[in-house]
């Protein structure tokens, strides 16, 4: 999903029409990859964002307002200095290259003009924004210096002549004196090739990207993995005709720009955007959204997909963070377990003990071992004890009385310790889950604030940023109707999972969770029920088994009791419960099982 040249054509031509004639009036950096541009004219401005972001490249007009960074960087220094107070005389494209110019004029202080390119290149990773002398097409400077050793065809440096992107021989239908369905004809079947007809398409035409070349090919009624050569004729007059409508559409500077965003992901990301419908992709779990202009679409497409990179971006670090406390909590109670095993000998010292008390008729010094019967096992096997040979047997018992009493202490100290430790190991993994079940920034927020509150990672720093007010917007469970109507709250982290089962749920209501899994505390809401309905109960229980652990499991062990027989314990961490007075019941969650006990299984992670 990226601006292909016919994209770019269709977007030079909105932009020029809003902007031209303008005057710069303000220029910024508010990252590396980003130059906003203010252009007023009288009694209205417009915002021209050019980025270069490897992802995401796109020049365009935003709502979006920016900061000026301070001091600026030394690229955004050198636009001012040859931008402001400029007038924009036009956007251009070299035939249909991912490749925009923006014209600029300019009056220095003598009164002489002199013309400035600022120019994209929309490429990819390959990206790049120059600023140019328009009479001698020199760089001036540009946002990324390519030297020789990286490019040995273009250098991209200040002082440097500049030179085109290489050409790769596509045939530029801007150049044909008449745009017709058989002349297109003609371009495409040039060249006989058994490559997929889209492949053919993308590299024979400029301008087309793969997207562009499968709405052309489905317009055409031709598959767009079908080997070109297999084609025949009235197929490839029915895909020029269709070229010819989009082409038209794109050099007329009347597009459709549209988004699709896929309804089977419960996030509803947009996966694709154009200037053009998109036929193909309708009917196929996307709906379309149309917006006024390509610029708008640009703002919400790319403002969604920088969303979801932050999102993943941000699950990525706390699942990496849960994982590492996760290990060296794993380690740590594993030494605990170790000290454990050695405190045991408490027990052993006290019979010790109490077995030479039991023989203190033994008398003298200089013994190293005794044996004696133990009188507490009914076998009454005899028991070497070591002894301490400058003590007497009393002396030595006592010495026993004393090491029982410090292993006891141990004991104690170590046992509760492993407790500890064991706790924040389920609740480790139970935050681990909770980052695999989130589906919105808020709810990663939230476990991030939970993991800083209990320890386990540094609070997130925000220079400037200010306390959220009390009312701040929460995530809240996520909800499902059973085939029965009944209504079934799932909640997908420990926070949510709190809010749900001690604050939401009725004592009446029916508490379910995986057992002794890390999983989702799901409530059946039985108010006004005199009994919740068999396939109601497996509905919560497949969700429960769902958003757990045991999720690609069979017959997963789901545990459910009324809310009135689960509590929190003092002190215990979020998310943590106990219960009693509970049934067992076996499910296997499939997306069939699901959708089969469910009125609406649309929004499962």
């Amino acid at each position: 999903m990226s601006i292909d040249g016919l994209f770019a054509a269709s977007l030079a031509r909105e932009i020029s029409r809003r902007i031209t004639g303008g005057r710069i009036d303000r220029v910024s950096m508010p990252d590396r990859h980003r130059v906003m541009i203010s252009v007023r004219h009288p009694g209205t401005a417009h915002i021209l964002v050019a980025s270069i972001h490897p992802e995401w490249p796109r020049l365009s007009l935003t709502c979006q307002d920016f900061d000026d960074p301070e001091p600026p960087p030394v690229f955004c220094a050198v636009l001012r200095k040859h931008l402001l107070g400029g007038r924009v005389r036009c956007v251009r494209q070299p035939g249909l290259e991912r490749l925009l110019t923006v014209e600029v004029e300019r009056r220095d202080e003598r009164g002489r003009t002199s013309l400035r390119d600022l120019v994209i290149e929309l490429m990819g990773k390959h990206s790049n924004l120059l600023l140019m002398d328009s009479d001698s097409s020199t760089i001036i400077d540009c946002a990324r210096h390519v030297t020789s050793r990286v490019n040995r065809y273009r250098e991209l440096l200040p002082g440097r002549p500049y030179v085109l992107p290489p050409s790769q021989g596509k045939a530029d239908l801007t150049r044909l004196p008449d745009l017709t369905f058989d002349r297109v004809m003609h371009a495409l079947s040039a060249v006989e090739t058994d490559r997929p007809a889209r492949s053919h398409l993308v590299d024979s035409l400029q301008g087309f990207g793969p997207l562009t070349a499968t709405e052309v090919l489905y317009r055409g009624g031709v598959s767009p993995d079908v080997p070109w050569s297999q084609t025949c004729e009235i197929e490839r007059e029915r895909v020029s005709l269709a070229i010819v409508e989009v082409v038209n559409e794109a050099l007329a500077g009347a597009p459709t720009p549209c988004a699709y965003v896929d309804t089977t992901d419960v996030r509803s990301r947009t996966r694709a955007f154009s200037f053009t419908r998109l036929t193909h992709l309708l009917g196929s779990g996307f709906t379309e959204r149309v917006f006024p202009t390509l610029s708008e679409l640009l703002d919400f497409t790319l403002a969604d997909r920088e969303a979801a990179a932050a999102f993943e971006s941000l699950r990525s670090q706390l699942m990496a963070a849960a994982a590492a406390s996760i290990r060296r909590t794993e380690d740590k109670l594993a030494k605990q377990l170790e000290s454990l095993d050695s405190a045991q000998n408490a027990d052993r010292f006290k019979l010790h003990a109490d077995l030479l008390m039991a023989n203190a008729s033994i008398s003298g010094k200089g013994r190293k071992s005794v044996q004696v019967v133990d009188y507490f096992d009914p076998n009454t096997p005899l028991v070497a004890i070591d002894l301490d040979p400058g003590l007497t047997v009393t002396d030595n018992a006592k010495l026993y009385y004393k090491r029982y009493a410090k292993a006891k202490r141990s004991r104690e100290t170590v046992e509760a310790l492993v407790s500890s430790t064991s706790e924040n190991l389920e609740y480790l993994r139970q935050v681990e889950h909770g980052l695999l079940c989130a589906s919105t920034m808020t709810e990663l927020e939230e476990i991030r604030t939970e993991l800083a509150e209990q320890g386990f990672i540094a609070a997130a720093k925000r220079a400037g940023a200010r306390r959220k007010p009390a009312s701040a917007a929460k995530s809240a469970p996520a909800q499902f109707t059973s085939v029965d109507g009944v209504s079934i709250l799932v909640g997908k982290n420990n926070r949510q999972n709190d809010e749900l089962t001690l604050r939401l749920a009725s004592p009446e209501d029916v508490w379910l969770h995986v057992k002794d899994l890390p999983g989702s505390h799901v409530i059946v809401k039985a108010k006004g029920l005199k009994a919740v309905p068999d396939t109601t109960l497996t509905a919560a229980a497949l969700l429960a088994a769902y958003f757990s652990k045991a999720r690609n499991s069979s017959q997963v062990p789901v545990d459910y009791t009324l809310r009135k027989h689960v509590r929190k314990p003092p002190g215990a961490k979020p998310g943590m419960v106990i219960y009693d007075s509970q049934s067992t019941v076996y499910v296997t969650p499939t997306p069939e099982s699901l959708a089969q006990y469910l009125a609406d299984a649309s929004q499962l992670v």
